[in-house]
């Protein structure tokens, strides 16, 4: 098998649970993203004003693509819950924020640069 081969036909996408104490210690599963859900995502943080990413909708769409139910493998929420979402505990979704931005390749440098551009 070519190496084009074996790199497209290689499941690479990764997860993790994580315990998130806030929320009574509920389990949830933490999805990287693919190439095109990432895309996706940051266009719907991009700002009407500027051309820019809002951070606010950055943090709270990063938590909707990436947290999944772990018994059904379901995404647990949908970006009707983005005003729900953004009045939950702060720690709550770092927690979850936090192992979704290391999955995807997301550092602070990284977010600090997307909400520039």
């Amino acid at each position: 098998m070519s190496l084009h081969d074996d790199i497209l036909s290689m499941d690479d996408l990764e997860a993790r649970e994580v315990v998130v104490k806030q929320w009574g210690n509920k389990k949830i599963v933490v999805k990287s993203l693919t190439a095109a859900q990432r895309y996706e995502m940051i266009e719907q943080c991009m700002s009407v004003r500027g051309n820019k990413i809002d951070g606010k909708k950055l943090y709270i769409f990063t938590l909707i693509a990436c947290a999944y139910d772990p018994e059904t493998s379901a995404p647990i929420f949908t970006p009707a819950d983005y005003d729900k979402l953004a009045g939950k505990n702060s720690g709550a979704i770092e927690t979850i924020i936090q192992v979704a931005n290391e999955l995807n390749g997301i550092g602070e440098a990284q977010v600090v640069e997307m909400e520039k551009n």
